[in-house]
């Protein structure tokens, strides 16, 4: 199976430096369960247009969940990756993936750009470990090219197991300790071992190891010497200096950065961006600790930014959401292309039409309400009595208030908004969506509300133990009064018309402190509402919906107020008071977060969020998209 491996794809370009006190490198050569992809290129590798990209694109840093992670696009990849050791309680732990729990002072990638270049650090307590990754195609004759060590091994192992995820456990459990408290793996190896792991230590304080893989060996015309020197010392030290100058330069090329922004800002737009390319899956990830797959909600929101870096990138994400899941919508229209690029991106659209017509009209037809033009997310649960208001995961605000009681009945806001949009998409918006815009208007509140059967008196017990819900009066169909992010779907979407009384509602909605603004950025329910920061299960699960102020929401809202410019309005403080947080917050923590505190904010959720958190970078120089 190893040399099947090895033969049918014969691998590709990297180098690996890595600084630290103690550290281990594992290499994995067998068929892993992380992401089936039997059909991933038929969207975008049409004859000879898209080899050259395909191969460039091999080797990668395509496994988020680890600290460090490369692997291969292959359905049976080789897998390289790196765990190290600490003490917890003077017992040896491994560290292998990414959790909070585990409390580094910092990890992620801070450049990275999408394809032969990244530098990552990871700070635990007094350990420090900078990792670096660059590919060279110089002289290789293997496909994808080389990567890049020195006669460093200690100690190894070898196992034959199914899948990664006990690994640390393996590795910590064949650990042996000598009389001198020196930990080291046992120099043994299972038959037919398809996962080994070399132990390298040093009692250096500051240490600098390059490990190269060199692909297409052959005894004639291997060249061995030359293409390791290309990728160790100072050679390696020279294309890590020549590739962190190039992403500088793109950096500000395609962000249109100012001169006048200070080093602590770009240090944030440099982690938000480098961290969102350095965590691909195929598709982006929100979160390495916690969220490190693909989320098809989120999606869009992380294209907005890779798309300006690379478009073909997001050409390759797309077509994967395409190619596996069938349902994937996001269009991009906002961008200049030479003839070449228009060229890539209609050959792209001609043959991706056919499926995103088909998610189209599968999201229309499986999503329709009772009401002739209204839609509602499917997935409530309507039995459950333990929340307090049913999660709505589709949406993806998961505990914001809809109607107490799921029902057929229902109808969401914010989706008849994103529906109206991929119809726009789709050119078939007169078609679909030509109906009264008063649906979800509400003249009391002089906003949006979603419709279902709802009661505000529902409350949380303890019984046996746990939260059961308790329904005080019987529900009835009516507009759900709670007044947040799905209120500003139409604002968001543009297609309040500029000059109507109801835009001069939607901004009063925005600029009240009393209802939805902050000194950090815009609530995503108003304090107003009667479940604003209330828990919606007895679980130990904070609000997440329910007031705290999400990157992603922000940012559309102030694509709004820069699109309805016209109307005096918050738009220059709001984005100054989000700006100055986030970096504030950064420079604190070393981290950009899930969501922020609407009191102080301070990060909250998941830590490293650069998923659609790094909107920020967009926020920064103000590029919002012209829907």
């Amino acid at each position: 199976k190893k040399t099947k491996v090895a033969e049918s794809h014969i691998l590709k370009p990297q180098s690996i430096a890595i600084k630290a006190h103690l550290l281990g490198f594992t290499v994995h050569i067998s068929a892993l369960t992380i992401i089936h992809i039997a059909e991933t290129f038929h969207l975008l590798s049409a004859d000879g247009e898209f080899k050259e990209r395909k191969e460039s694109m091999y080797w990668g840093t395509y496994r988020p969940q680890a600290y460090f992670g490369v692997r291969v696009r292959d359905p049976h990849p080789l897998v390289a990756g790196l765990m190290w050791l600490v003490s917890e309680q003077n017992e040896p732990v491994m560290r292998h993936f990414c959790e909070d729990k585990h409390g580094l002072k910092l990890f992620g990638w801070t450049e990275h750009n999408g394809t032969d270049y990244g530098q990552q650090d990871l700070v635990e307590k007094d350990l420090v470990l900078q990792t670096s990754f660059v590919k060279s195609k110089v002289g290789s004759l293997g496909y994808g090219g080389d990567w890049s060590t020195p006669g460093l091994v200690s100690h190894y192992c070898g196992f034959k197991t199914s899948n990664s995820v006990n690994l640390s456990d393996l590795v910590q459990k064949n650990l042996t300790e000598n009389m001198f408290g020196q930990v080291k793996l046992s120099d043994t190896a299972e038959d037919d071992s398809n996962v080994y792991v070399f132990q390298i230590s040093t009692m250096s304080q500051f240490s600098t190891i390059d490990i190269a893989f060199i692909s297409g060996i052959d005894e004639k015309t291997a060249d061995m010497e030359d293409r390791t020197n290309t990728l160790t010392g100072s050679q390696l030290t020279t294309l890590l200096a020549e590739k962190h100058v190039a992403f500088d330069e793109k950096f500000r090329e395609c962000f249109n950065l100012s001169e006048e922004i200070d080093a602590k800002t770009l240090d944030v737009g440099k982690a938000a961006i480098g961290n969102m390319l350095g965590s691909e899956l195929y598709t982006s990830v929100p979160c390495r600790s916690k969220l490190p797959w693909g989320q098809l909600s989120d999606e869009g929101f992380h294209q907005m930014l890779i798309w300006r870096w690379d478009f073909r990138i997001t050409l390759d994400i797309v077509g994967h959401w395409l190619d596996l899941m069938n349902v994937e919508g996001w269009i991009p229209h906002e961008k200049k292309f030479n003839d070449e690029e228009s060229a890539e991106n209609v050959s792209f659209l001609e043959r991706a039409f056919a499926r995103l017509e088909a998610w189209f009209q599968w999201l229309y037809t499986s999503q329709k309400g009772k009401k002739e033009g209204s839609f509602y997310w499917r997935g409530r649960d309507s039995t459950t009595d333990q929340e307090l208001n049913p999660r709505t995961v589709a949406s993806g605000m998961d505990d914001y208030p809809r109607a107490s009681h799921p029902s057929d009945g229902e109808m969401h806001v914010d989706l008849r908004c994103w529906i109206y949009l991929a119809a726009d998409c789709m050119k078939f918006i007169t078609t679909f969506l030509q109906r009264k815009k008063t649906m979800h208007y509400d003249r009391d509140h002089k906003t949006y509300l979603d419709f279902g059967n709802h009661t505000e008196k529902v409350r949380l017990v303890i019984e046996f133990g746990r939260g059961i819900r308790v329904t005080d009066e019987e529900p009835e169909l009516k507009k759900v009064p709670h007044v947040g992010y799905a209120s500003l779907f139409p604002f968001m979407s543009k297609i309040i018309p500029p000059h109507s009384e109801i835009l001069e509602q939607q901004l009063d909605l925005i600029s009240s402190n009393e209802l939805a603004c902050s000194d950090y950025g815009l609530l995503s329910l108003a304090k107003t509402s009667s479940l604003y920061m209330t828990p919606n299960a007895l679980m130990n699960q904070p609000p997440c919906w329910r007031g705290p102020i999400w990157m992603n929401m922000n940012y559309m809202i102030l694509a709004s107020l820069k699109h309805y410019s016209s109307v005096e309005g918050p738009y220059s403080a709001t984005r100054q008071e989000i700006f100055i947080n986030v970096v504030g917050e950064y420079d604190k923590t070393r981290y950009i977060w899930e969501r922020y505190d609407q009191t102080k904010g301070t990060g909250e959720g998941g830590r490293n969020f650069t998923g659609w958190s790094a909107l920020i970078l967009l926020i920064m120089t103000e590029d919002y998209p012209r829907l």
